[in-house]
């Protein structure tokens, strides 16, 4: 059972905005979008909350697919990051969060002007 679904059954419900807010609030994730694939193109990247577990998890159903445009990246997380707020006094021992992303495609992502913190473009 999901704590939070993206999207009211309809594609247009389905935007950056609701994509953005809703990762941020952590938990189970689904999305309700309408009967076809759909792409959603992100407007800024989406962060996961190291305080918004312990599990997160994603799932697109097989019917979506984010993308970054070519020009941001898609999903941002990490545990040292003291902006995505630390559990413990040492972003190092955060047992939590654990992400799981399923049923779900990256298109588009990038990463290559992120100055603070390197990484991939999807993740």
């Amino acid at each position: 059972m999901p704590d939070h679904v993206i999207g009211d059954g309809s594609p247009q419900s389905c935007t950056s905005a609701a994509v953005v807010d809703t990762i941020a609030k952590g938990g189970v994730i689904t999305f309700n979008c309408g009967p076809r694939p759909l792409v959603i193109h992100l407007e800024e990247t989406a962060k996961i909350f190291n305080n918004t577990g312990p599990k997160i998890v994603i799932d697109g159903r097989g019917k979506i697919a984010l993308s970054g445009g070519n020009a941001r990246r898609i999903l941002y997380m990490n545990t040292c990051d003291p902006d995505q707020i630390w559990t413990t006094s040492h972003c190092q021992n955060q047992d939590h969060p654990r992400l799981t992303v399923q049923n779900l495609t990256f298109l588009e992502g990038n990463s290559s002007d992120e100055q603070r913190y390197d990484g991939g473009g999807a993740i």
